[in-house]
């Protein structure tokens, strides 16, 4: 499918459901990796962090009340004016995590949590290419993808309103294998399910840059 159709649709999808995203999401799924990055990226000493794929700002403001200095990415127009509500210190920017605008070494740490499995697999190494990039040396990177195959749009109730995203689903070897390519060492990889009922099952990892 045709990237910028993908990133178009997906752009209203999210400026739908961004005030609900921003007003009633807790999005507190995937606390324990959040928290064990957190603590890996102060003991290195990590002070600017990025937020890819940021949304509301929920992890953002997370992460700033643990004292890094946040700086958050989203396709959504509408969901950065959110996060700007809810963390107006930080750098929220509008932006295609595709093309990230960066210079070399800029972070000490990356997260990618919900985010990068909306796009073809076939772009995912690039944007892996871009984190180790960006990131300085030793700095972490915390991804969560959605585990299984192939790749497709879902329909989805959200907020009481139909909608329908793209999504590509990895294995957990895949997913560490590019991860790997791109120049990570896996710290920590496991699955994980909201909740049982769900068919969603979640592969979180934290890596660092070599």
């Amino acid at each position: 499918m045709n990237f910028q159709k993908i990133k178009k649709d997906l752009q209203e999808v999210y400026d739908d459901l961004a005030k609900d995203w921003g007003t009633r999401s807790t999005d507190s799924w995937g606390l324990d990796y959040l928290n064990k990055f957190s603590e890996l990226a102060k003991n290195q000493g990590a002070v600017k962090v990025l937020d890819m794929g940021c949304a509301s700002g929920i992890q953002s403001k997370i992460l700033s009340s643990d004292g890094f200095e946040m700086t958050g990415m989203d396709l959504s127009p509408r969901m950065i004016k959110e996060a700007e509500k809810r963390l107006p210190e930080a750098n929220f920017i509008v932006g295609d995590i595709t093309q990230m605008p960066f210079k070399d070494n800029s972070f000490d740490a990356v997260l990618a949590k919900d985010c990068i499995f909306h796009m073809p697999k076939d772009l995912v190494p690039d944007v892996l290419n871009s984190v180790h990039k960006i990131l300085r040396k030793g700095g972490y990177f915390y991804l969560a993808v959605k585990k299984g195959e192939g790749e497709k749009e879902k329909e989805q109730i959200k907020y009481g309103k139909k909608i329908r995203r793209f999504i590509a689903y990895f294995k957990e070897k895949e997913i560490t294998d590019l991860l790997k390519k791109s120049g990570f060492e896996i710290i920590q990889c496991g699955t994980w399910k909201r909740i049982e009922s769900s068919d969603t099952i979640w592969i979180e990892i934290i890596a660092k840059k070599d």
